[in-house]
């Protein structure tokens, strides 16, 4: 069983998580590091001509179709669960 200082440990990292997403442009947290290491993409450029889009197409798929498209071009199962293990990464490079 997870001590209770273990769970508050977790929060924290999740709050501290959660307020850097809050402030930062999405496409920071996937570097070409992450990307080459988690992705067959070396940046999030190659990534956007894979879907077939733009930045601007991008930012206005809806959630089903970044999870379609995750699915599609990933071993992630959606755009949710990659953006989290990049933010994460990228969190815990800095």
């Amino acid at each position: 069983m997870e001590s209770l200082g273990s769970k508050l440990r977790q929060a924290q990292l999740n709050s501290s998580a959660l307020e850097w997403i809050l402030n930062h442009p999405a496409v920071d947290v996937f570097t070409p590091t992450f990307l080459e290491a988690f992705t067959p993409f070396a940046s999030f450029d190659e990534l956007l001509h894979a879907w077939k889009v733009t930045r601007d197409q991008f930012e206005e798929l809806t959630a089903e179709a970044k999870d379609r498209k995750t699915r599609e071009t990933t071993t992630f199962s959606s755009w949710a669960e990659l953006s989290q293990v990049a933010t994460i990464v990228f969190a815990a490079d800095r």
